[in-house]
């Protein structure tokens, strides 16, 4: 695919065994817009996918818009600092593999959900050299930022799970990044440098209350 793709309406897309490669330079490939809805499927169940060495997502999703995974591939190799999947909307992941393929650094991750994103995920395999699942909030969004990981396998060089509030003014404003983790099967280590301290399954940053604000609930 040789140029970006702004999807602002109901749309599946069946890979069929297919993968899709980005051949776009520094722009995300797929972005979903408000009314936006998107479905993406591997009706064959093999290894359709998506693929990128570009550095921007694969699929971007803004506020208020959908976004439905399956199954299906998505890689992406040798790029710093950028994410697979970021979605500001809404999610829904019933399965699928996600591949961060690249030097074990720290800078990038699988999913990112951010400024109001909400997201359920039922079922997942990440096999990454960078982060995982990143949540985070912005002081412009209108509702908190939340992730229910049901079930999944994560194998990660650094922090399965990173989230962070956009700060709180008192004790009781801690809902502005949520996550719940009910069932997971988690392993992070950096296997350049096994002990290198941010190799964890959890990780925040409070910063004196400026990225504050973030619950976390392990079931």
């Amino acid at each position: 695919q040789s140029t970006s793709v702004t999807i602002n309406k109901e749309l599946t897309i069946d890979l069929n065994g297919q993968t899709i490669t980005s051949g776009v330079s520094n722009e995300t490939l797929i972005t979903v817009t408000n009314g936006g809805n998107l479905t993406i499927r591997d009706g064959t169940n093999t290894d359709g996918g998506f693929y990128t060495t570009n550095p921007k997502y694969i699929i971007d999703t803004e506020t208020g818009s959908d976004l439905t995974i399956e199954s299906g591939f998505f890689h992406m190799k040798d790029v710093f600092n950028c994410d697979i999947i970021g979605i500001k909307g809404n999610g829904t992941i019933n399965g699928g593999t996600f591949i961060y393929e690249g030097d074990h650094e720290k800078n990038g991750c699988v999913l990112r959900v951010y400024n109001g994103g909400q997201v359920v995920i039922n079922d997942i395999d990440i096999d990454s050299d960078k982060q995982a699942i990143v949540l985070r909030s912005d002081s412009s969004q209108s509702r908190s930022t939340t992730l229910t990981f049901n079930n999944g396998t994560i194998d990660s060089c650094y922090y399965a799970f990173s989230v962070f509030g956009h700060g709180f003014d008192s004790a009781d404003d801690n809902n502005n990044a949520i996550l719940t983790v009910i069932d997971a099967n988690v392993t992070v280590k950096d296997p350049d440098n096994p002990n290198h301290s941010e190799s964890a399954v959890f990780g925040t940053n409070a910063s004196n209350g400026t990225n504050a604000g973030h619950t976390i609930n392990i079931e």
